[in-house]
């Protein structure tokens, strides 16, 4: 690791309008403080692109936020690393204090469980129960909220409240609807 002295020249509106921008904070929680971290390592943990990490790692390290270091014995021979600063460590502890180091992984976690939900609802909505509801137009609106009442017939446990007569709305032909039964279509799903 190349260890310099702290400038004390430092342009900190600049590093504050770093802080600012798409990518920048997660960048310095994404740096192993051991160790340091290669891109692809970065890369890995965070949701901007490549491109991205690398232009904020360009700028933190023009801020002396980050600084290269030597490759470790088991990385490629270009490799290049990037360790803290005293700087980045100090800001770090600001984000700490503030708690957003728990938020931005926070984020991360919610944003992985998104994806993963997402994909159980994509299956859900691709199974034959769905289809079985929808390709029944003889079914009136009771026989089709007993349907979707069974277990198969929802991903998840949890059912928003009044989720029967929302269903039936839902279902109900739209030219037997009035202006005002739309109106209250839209209030009650707002209201979920």
């Amino acid at each position: 690791m190349i260890h310099r002295e702290m400038d004390l020249d430092l342009d900190l509106e600049r590093v504050a309008e770093f802080l600012d921008e798409y990518g920048s904070v997660d960048l310095l929680l994404a740096i192993d403080p051991a160790d340091g971290s290669s891109v692809g390592e970065i890369t890995e943990k965070l949701a901007p692109s490549e491109d991205i990490v690398r232009e904020r790692l360009q700028t933190a390290v023009e801020l002396d936020l980050l600084e290269l270091s030597f490759a470790k014995a088991d990385d490629h021979a270009n490799t290049k690393r990037y360790d803290l600063t005293p700087l980045s460590r100090i800001v770090i502890v600001g984000m700490v204090s503030l708690h957003l180091d728990s938020k931005i992984r926070r984020y991360y976690d919610l944003e992985t469980e998104i994806a993963d939900l997402t994909d159980d609802l994509k299956k859900w909505v691709d199974e034959e129960e769905l289809s079985m509801i929808l390709d029944n137009p003889s079914a009136d609106s009771e026989e089709m909220i007993e349907q979707l009442q069974l277990d198969s017939a929802y991903p998840g446990d949890d059912l928003p409240d009044n989720f029967e007569r929302f269903i039936t709305k839902a279902i109900e032909p739209e030219d037997r609807k009035t202006k005002f039964g739309q109106i209250e279509d839209q209030l009650d799903y707002e209201s979920l």
